[in-house]
């Protein structure tokens, strides 16, 4: 990320992340009047320091739809501390204000709440003038910390495939079982669109039902297919 100049050039950073949020809460008021039900929420994992339940009854229990909000958040604040600390260094510390109070409030409400906190924290010792580098350590740890988790949440979040999808998996699959029970040729196409539409973690049974296909041994192949035919 490239520093920022002037305060108001940061504000274009923001659009896609605020966007987002002030689209998901437009529908809070409707949502709030039938909450989500407990359930919903199975699908966000504990991380430390972040609490994504309040936002994710904003956007209709969907944690997909958090995952999707929090990709921008990482692309567009990724460098944050580190560029809060430069400006710091350099002695401009009503720009480094100004964008720590915007990450501040923008890593609240996607349910970042120790981030959100500690950079509250820091706000406030700025505003009172403290501006020695013992002052901001302790933010810079915790934001260092929660990027990363959240960064490996994006990462490793695989969402459930959609109902089509499916559909068309099970019939790829059908007729790959067909056409390994006759012996009949495979067409690569066939086999493109079967890995195309299996979740990630699929991905190592397909590579080994691939390798035994291509061996011809379409028995050990069928097996594999089955598996994941009832996944």
């Amino acid at each position: 990320m490239t520093m920022p100049d002037t305060i108001n050039n940061d504000d274009l950073v923001l659009g896609s992340v605020l966007n987002q949020i002030i689209q998901a809460d437009d529908h809070h008021g409707a949502l709030s009047q039938h909450n989500v039900p407990s359930s919903e929420f199975e699908n966000a994992p504990a991380i430390p320091g972040c609490n994504f339940q309040n936002i994710i009854s904003m956007l209709g229990g969907d944690f997909a739809s958090l995952i999707e909000m929090l990709k921008p958040f990482l692309t567009d604040f990724q460098n944050y501390p580190n560029t809060i600390t430069q400006l710091m260094q350099q002695g401009k510390f009503e720009l480094a204000e100004r964008l720590l109070h915007t990450f501040k409030g923008v890593s609240g409400n996607l349910g970042a709440t120790t981030m959100s906190l500690a950079s509250n924290a820091l706000d406030s010792q700025l505003k009172q003038g403290y501006y020695e580098i013992s002052t901001y350590e302790h933010w810079i740890s915790e934001t260092t910390t929660c990027m990363q988790q959240l960064s490996l949440l994006v990462k490793s979040f695989n969402p459930p495939p959609k109902i089509q999808d499916q559909y068309q998996l099970q019939l790829a699959l059908e007729n790959l079982d067909t056409l390994l029970q006759h012996d009949d040729f495979i067409d690569e196409t066939l086999l493109s669109e079967i890995q195309s539409l299996l979740p990630a973690d699929k991905t190592e049974q397909f590579t080994t039902m691939l390798k035994l296909i291509y061996a011809t041994n379409y028995h050990a192949a069928r097996v594999i297919l089955k598996i994941l035919k009832d996944y």
